[in-house]
């Protein structure tokens, strides 16, 4: 993949992430003000029911972009796999000079889910912590771009070996995007 057409998928990547995101949360606070404005929805039910429902069928269509297994979609899978032939001189350097910490690495801020393919330092964090009486947090490690694009790969591995991938299309297939005949509306199936 050229560079610049591997910049391009990557902002589109990005956009559509961004989008997912935005529905995510949009949920997150439909959720939140059910019990404090229960009254002006039940006044409304069906409008909110439809908006919730159409906040369900875009965050499930933002995900399925990201994660579709089509040969022919361009997807996060695709994006992972021209990282190998990406190197630090093919970024922008004002984009990667903000997460430089020293040298060529990058400090990055492990999440949660990240914390497993880094158990020492993770350990080390908590050792040093518990000694002077602080509360964990995170663990933040220094990584080469290289490292941090094998996490990037590690990470997408995971989700995939947890079947969340398989899933979430399962999901758009049978309820989102087709009325699936072998469902037939009986969506606790597809759960």
């Amino acid at each position: 993949m050229e560079k610049s057409i591997f910049l391009e998928t990557a902002n589109n990547l990005y956009e559509e992430a961004v989008s997912a995101t935005s529905y995510w949360l949009v949920i997150q606070q439909f959720r939140k003000n059910t019990d404090e404005y229960y009254d002006e929805m039940h006044c409304s039910s069906a409008f909110y029911n439809i908006i919730y429902k159409a906040l369900l069928d875009g965050l499930f269509m933002c995900l399925s972009k990201l994660y579709d297994w089509d040969s022919r979609s361009i997807t996060l899978r695709t994006l992972i796999n021209a990282l190998d032939n990406i190197s630090e001189n093919d970024l922008d350097p004002k984009v990667y000079e903000k997460y430089r910490f020293c040298g060529n690495a990058v400090q990055h801020t492990l999440a949660p889910s990240e914390e497993c393919f880094f158990q020492k330092e993770v350990q080390d964090t908590k050792r040093i912590l518990e000694a002077l009486g602080v509360d964990y947090h995170h663990t933040s490690v220094d990584l080469s771009l290289s490292e941090l694009l094998l996490l990037y790969r590690k990470r997408f591995e995971s989700i995939k070996e947890q079947g969340l991938i398989h899933n979430l299309i399962k999901q758009r297939n049978k309820i989102h995007a087709h009325n699936d005949a072998e469902t037939n509306f009986d969506y606790k199936s597809v759960w």
